[in-house]
């Protein structure tokens, strides 16, 4: 996340576990030395399905890109591009990626229009939030005393599909989710659980809900370094941060347990509804030995609000849609969204 803090994104044991949650049909892209046989480049380009303007749709999604330091600069990720093109991207066709504005060096690249890259049309600023298991939370407005919380179960199911498919429809490129897949246990949904999960119910109907989804055996974050100024600062702002209730700067060389949060959802989009669920999921987070839980919505949700009821660290990405020659993709109604649990 810039060159403060230098970040690595593990996917131990096995890459292609990640992958298969990130991508109903995964694509891996690599790039290999031939005269070594060693790894040079990667990417992926999966393609998941997603609600737009409230219809499904295959939406492929470009992540994880990385090129070995001896061939940046050099022509690998242009021919890298060429492949996405020929090979893997359809006539017409266009994909969803993130880039951290702290990444301002890949910002500036892969946006430049140069020949033999493509193009990049902006949609929107994305969010994404560190909340510390330990946040203190703002004074916030008390969700309606009509609604009762209570933890997902199995007979929930057919519950949760039908207010899940009507919300999240009402987004652009939110990821579909079927339930009872993952009561399965499939590979798209691995280390998700319906037990997990808390609803609002108001009534028999629910009004909210949100799961926790722990993905620490197969993703993990880690802290490689920091710039000279902020390690020699660091054991300051650490006490400065037990203080504020806000999260500290683990060593150098230290794994971050981070969960994300997935379908946070509300009808009618009243962030006092959303605090409450955060609120529980944190307490979950707390429970399984987590540093943070995550979150992640556009910048123009109309439940970022609920967000800032907690203190966290916060981290802007820039949202992209990227196509090839004279493609030019669709608008779109609603607000664009990325699953945080699917990055």
């Amino acid at each position: 996340m810039g060159s403060a803090i230098r970040v690595t994104m593990e996917r131990r044991p096995d890459y292609f576990i990640a992958a298969r949650i990130q991508a109903q049909e995964p694509i891996a892209v690599v790039a290999e030395e031939q005269a070594s046989g060693r790894l040079v480049g990667v990417f992926a380009a999966g393609r998941r399905e997603v609600y737009a303007d409230g219809s499904r749709r295959q939406l492929r999604y470009l992540s994880d890109l990385r090129i070995h330091p001896d061939y940046r600069g050099g022509s690998l990720l242009a021919r890298g591009f060429r492949f996405l093109r020929d090979e893997v991207m359809e006539p017409g066709e266009f994909a969803q990626t993130l880039i951290l504005e702290d990444n301002s060096e890949a910002l500036r690249l892969l946006t430049s229009g140069r020949a033999c890259l493509p193009a990049y049309h902006p949609i929107g600023d994305y969010i994404y939030d560190l909340i510390p298991t330990r946040a203190r939370r703002h004074r916030h407005p008390l969700p309606p005393g009509d609604v009762r919380f209570s933890r997902a179960r199995i007979n929930d199911l057919g519950d949760m599909q039908t207010f899940f498919d009507r919300e999240a429809s009402r987004r652009t490129f939110y990821p579909t989710l079927d339930f009872a897949t993952m009561a399965r246990g499939d590979d798209y949904y691995r280390g998700a659980d319906i037990t997990s999960f808390w609803l609002a119910r108001r009534g028999e109907e629910i009004v909210a809900m949100a799961g926790l989804w722990d993905q620490s055996a197969f993703k993990q974050t880690r802290i490689c370094g920091y710039a000279p100024g902020l390690a020699r600062w660091r054991p300051l702002l650490n006490g400065i941060a037990r203080l504020a209730g806000t999260g500290r700067l683990p060593k150098a060389g230290e794994r971050v347990k981070t969960l994300p949060a997935q379908a946070l959802l509300v009808r009618g989009n009243l962030p006092s509804l959303a605090v409450a669920l955060i609120g529980r999921l944190l307490t979950d987070a707390a429970a399984k030995g987590a540093d943070y839980l995550s979150l992640g919505l556009a910048a123009d949700d109309p439940l970022l609000p609920a967000h800032d009821a907690f203190k966290g660290r916060r981290v802007v990405g820039k949202h992209f849609l990227v196509t090839f020659g004279t493609t030019t993709p669709p608008g779109f109604e609603g607000p664009v969204h990325f699953e945080c649990a699917r990055l």
